[in-house]
Order: C-alpha cells, then sequence, then structure tokens
C-alpha cells in the first residue's frame, strides 16, 4: 500500500541520517527528519523521540542498520 511505501521510505530516510552523522541524539534525528519533510507515524510536522527511536528500531530489525 501506499502508506507502507511511506514508512519504507522514511526508514531509509533515518537510517541514512543516523549513517551520515551518527553521533546525533534522537531529538537531533527527529529534526532533520522533519527539515527533509518526512512525517511521522502519527502525522504532523514533529517527531517525538519515541516516534524516532521506534522507527530507527525497525530500520535495525529491517537490516538498514547495524544493531547496537
Amino acid at each position: 500500500t501506499a502508506r507502507a511505501r511511506g514508512r519504507d521510505a522514511v526508514l531509509r530516510v533515518a537510517a541514512g541520517v543516523l549513517r551520515e552523522s551518527p553521533g546525533l541524539t534522537l531529538r537531533q534525528v527527529g529534526d532533520r527528519l522533519a527539515a527533509l519533510r518526512c512525517h511521522p507515524p502519527r502525522g504532523g510536522v514533529h517527531w517525538s523521540v519515541s516516534s524516532v527511536a521506534a522507527t530507527l528500531k525497525r530500520a535495525r530489525r529491517d537490516g538498514l542498520l547495524e544493531r547496537e
């Protein structure tokens, strides 16, 4: 579905943000995602720290990031 494709795209972008700058905090990753116009899972424009953490966890699970 379109929603699943959008979620997959956000996972790839979030993983790329963290790979590019591995020292970023979750808040900073969320700010970068918002600046890139990636919408959080529940809509809106601002990413909560918990949404960023869950997105990065899914990215790790899907093999887009190395596991910690």
